[in-house]
C-alpha cells in the first residue's frame, strides 16, 4: 500500500515560536485562501486538535494570520465537515 505524503508548514505560535504543523485541508471562499492544519496533539478526549488561519502572502513569504471575525463561522463549518467526515 502507497502510503500519502503529507504536507508540512511552519506555524508560529502566540509565543513566536515557529512549530511544524500538518496540513489537513486548504481551502477558500470570498477570495480568501484558509488552510486547517494540527500539531498532532489530542484534547482530554483523545481526539486530535485542529486549527484553522488564514493565508496571505507578504512579498514571496506566506504568511498565517488569525481569521476575522466575520470568516470563522464559515471556517468553523468547514472544519466540522471535516471532522465528521474523518469519523466516517
Amino acid at each position: 500500500m502507497e502510503e500519502l505524503e503529507t504536507k508540512k508548514i511552519q506555524i508560529k505560535d502566540k509565543d513566536g515560536i515557529t512549530k511544524e504543523a500538518e496540513v489537513v485541508l486548504y481551502f477558500s471562499f470570498d477570495n480568501k485562501k484558509f488552510v486547517i492544519y494540527t500539531l498532532n496533539e489530542t484534547d482530554e478526549n483523545g481526539m486530535v486538535i485542529l486549527y484553522s488561519s488564514l493565508v496571505e502572502k507578504e512579498g514571496t513569504e506566506t504568511v498565517f494570520k488569525k481569521i476575522a471575525p466575520e470568516d470563522w463561522t464559515r471556517v468553523k463549518q468547514i472544519m466540522n465537515k471535516v471532522v465528521k467526515e474523518g469519523r466516517e
